[in-house]
């Protein structure tokens, strides 16, 4: 009897053991779920502040082009019309020394009738003569509209300029306010991330002791009541309630006690750069981690999403690995994320609605609560095989 005894009161501590630990985690899980409400919905706005400033940015960088290409054209028309007044001016004097010429040589009108052979004589040097002052106007005239043009594209050019001045500096603003917040979205996660994961962590080492010490509390009584002749002892191993704690609370810490392989890192990705310098160091980088996949090449087509959408540039490949092998294995047309029930024309749609998803509903780069949303059965060992992943791009 003292041995049945000491035998449920080492089952029942088990038991007792495990409610209290899932107790504490009942009462842990509403605030961090209330938490991490609140981290997501900075995130999202975070986000929102990406996506808006990034579409300013591009929106002024193309105005800015354009305005750049009508600086050029206006630019080569300046060109062209200062390599035609030389010429011009040359035609304007010499018009001027004719005319002098022949004023020189007739003296006044009256002279010019004297000095006629004959009327037709007199006639030809007066066509002569209409023909000069003619074309030295003309001559003059087209120098001087040629003048009035060149100020007036000089004018068009000066405001050209001052309107490309004003798009650049707002295009700075712009991008300085794009990179500040995906700069911020990036560290905002990465700390959450490094949270989660030392929790994680942590959990799963109390769940490791939890367990070892209700096996060891169930070993021990086991072994006391366990009676000297074994063919007696079978009835009592297979019974009570100590048995069955201890495997349902193995086969729960089981499944919790995967702790996280480590976190992403904040600083992996550079957000100073301007667009142009971050799609090309991005771009070789995944171009090399797709090699030889379906999605071979896409590399620019990753980074700019990334960039558009302030999204870590490594996570979207690295889902594409775990999901599908890298779009070798995808169950819907151009999906290789296991994203939803969806389906793509072609990698370039494809992409970059991936990447927004995942902005807008995991955040800017991987965490354990995004994994949680993504993945929720085996939400760890898919987080622990994208992070791998993600530090081998």
């Amino acid at each position: 009897m003292k041995l049945e005894t000491q035998h449920l009161l080492g089952a029942w501590f088990a038991v007792l053991l495990v409610a209290l630990l899932t107790t504490a985690l009942l009462a842990i899980a509403p605030r961090a779920a209330s938490a991490d409400e609140a981290l997501d919905a900075e995130i999202s706005d975070l986000q929102k502040k990406v996506e808006s400033t990034a579409e300013e940015y591009n929106d002024a960088q193309a105005r800015l082009e354009e305005l750049q290409g009508q600086v050029a054209e206006n630019r080569s028309k300046i060109d062209q019309i200062n390599a035609e007044l030389p010429a011009q001016e040359e035609d304007a004097a010499e018009s001027v020394r004719v005319l002098y010429s022949v004023q020189e040589e007739g003296g006044s009108f009256i002279e010019m009738i004297l000095s006629s052979e004959s009327f037709s004589d007199f006639i030809q040097k007066i066509e002569y003569l209409n023909t000069i002052n003619d074309h030295n106007t003309a001559q003059i005239k087209r120098l001087s509209d040629s003048k009035a043009e060149l100020e007036a594209t000089q004018t068009s050019l000066d405001q050209a300029l001052d309107d490309a001045k004003t798009e650049a500096d707002r295009a700075e603003r712009a991008l300085d306010s794009a990179k500040a917040a995906r700069q911020e979205a990036q560290e905002k996660a990465a700390a959450i991330a490094a949270q989660e994961a030392a929790e994680a962590a942590a959990a799963a080492e109390d769940a490791a002791e939890a367990q070892a010490a209700a096996e060891a509390q169930g070993d021990d009584a086991a072994a006391e009541a366990a009676p000297a002749d074994q063919s007696a002892a079978e009835p009592e191993t297979t019974q009570g309630t100590g048995t069955d704690a201890q495997n349902e609370e193995k086969n729960v810490d089981s499944s919790s006690s995967e702790a996280p392989s480590g976190s992403v890192s904040s600083g992996d990705v550079d957000w100073s750069s301007d667009k142009t310098a971050f799609v090309n160091e991005w771009a070789g980088r995944i171009d090399d981690y797709l090699s030889g996949s379906p999605l071979a090449g896409q590399g620019k087509t990753f980074a700019e999403a990334a960039w558009d959408y302030g999204v870590d540039p490594r996570w979207s490949p690295a889902i594409s690995y775990v999901e599908s092998s890298r779009g070798a294995r995808c169950f819907r047309s151009h999906n290789a994320w296991g994203w939803g029930s969806s389906s793509w024309g072609s990698w370039e749609e494809a992409i970059p609605a991936h990447v927004s998803g995942l902005a807008r509903v995991y955040g800017s780069t991987l965490t354990l609560s995004a994994a949680k949303k993504y993945c929720p059965p085996s939400y760890r060992d898919w987080y622990n095989k994208v992070l791998n992943q993600m530090n081998s791009i």
